[in-house]
């Protein structure tokens, strides 16, 4: 993934081992990056600071949905390599 730069789409990637339907209503608040925290959903501006937010209210929620609405989001590398 180094090489292209792809975010894969994880999204349904390992719930109940894929046992257990998805609920059709989640627990949890939805942290939605673009109406909530400001992500640019055209790719114009970087949202990765944006995006990073709303994981972090929802982690210190103790959980909950972070709502990407389609678009494109620009995304750059953060911390140490």
């Amino acid at each position: 993934f180094e090489t292209n730069k792809l975010v894969q789409d994880f999204s349904f990637a390992g719930y109940r081992r894929g046992e257990v339907p998805l609920s059709s209503q989640p627990p949890g608040a939805t942290y939605n990056v673009v109406t909530g925290y400001g992500a640019d959903p055209t790719g114009a501006a970087d949202s990765t600071v944006a995006i990073q937010n709303a994981i972090n209210a929802a982690a210190a929620a103790g959980g909950g949905i972070v709502w990407m609405p389609a678009g494109t989001y620009r995304l750059s590398p953060q911390g140490a390599d």
